[in-house]
């Protein structure tokens, strides 16, 4: 089930939205015994596996190790493998708001300050709370929840105590970035070039004029 709803992911480009939608197609996995999971097979060890969880995320979302790197255990993937890729890190007591993308490190064995032992990604942030997926939280794929004022969740025992970000790169194709046709087609005296990008009906009609031409709409299996 977890198979099949990744296949349902598709990529855009975006490497902060890729990783976010494949890491909640995971949520409710578990564990088969003994720290064994799919993505141990892929990292190539089993184990303790919230790393591996972070790890396989940002491979299946396409992102280059150069940018997202496998990380390590925890402790050396914050202070050493993320600030060698140019990672941002920063504590969060420093007050600076996270972003989905942001790799959170938490203290899960006492959910006291300063100690880390424990990564996830977050997916999402409003005014109030920073909403996470992260792996092997009590032997699951979990969806999590961390209040925005204190990082403290007394539910999970965890605290958010450092924060790495990626420097993630936006490469999905948009109405602003796209000038090549998927493909160029002639019927009469017409010439119809389509483009593979999803755009409202204002931005398309704007593309097409920027580009000399005007939008259709397809009406017949000829067209």
């Amino acid at each position: 089930s977890f198979y099949k709803a990744l296949c349902e992911v598709e990529l855009t480009g975006d490497q902060v939205t890729d990783i976010c939608n494949v890491a909640r197609t995971q949520v409710g996995y578990h564990e088969s015994g003994d720290n064994y999971t799919e993505y141990g097979r892929w990292y190539g060890r089993q184990g303790y596996w919230c790393n591996v969880f972070a790890s396989w995320c940002g491979y299946v979302a396409g992102i280059p190790s150069s940018i997202y790197p496998k990380l390590t255990s925890v402790g050396p993937s914050y202070y050493s493998t993320l600030p060698a890729a140019g990672a941002d890190c920063f504590a969060f007591s420093s007050g600076r708001p996270l972003q989905a993308g942001d790799l959170i490190f938490c203290c899960t064995c006492s959910g006291g300050y300063g100690c880390i032992d424990h990564v996830g990604i977050v997916v999402d942030v409003d005014e109030s709370t920073i909403y996470t997926v992260e792996g092997n939280m009590s032997d699951y794929v979990q969806a999590c929840q961390y209040p925005v004022s204190t990082g403290y969740s007394s539910r999970l025992h965890a605290r958010i105590n450092y924060v790495a970000r990626p420097q993630y790169e936006n490469n999905a194709k948009t109405a602003a970035n796209v000038t090549d046709a998927a493909t160029v087609k002639t019927v009469g005296n017409s010439v119809y070039s389509v483009f593979d990008v999803a755009v409202n009906y204002e931005q398309a009609k704007d593309l097409s004029k920027k580009m000399g031409g005007h939008l259709v709409g397809v009406s017949s299996k000829k067209e």
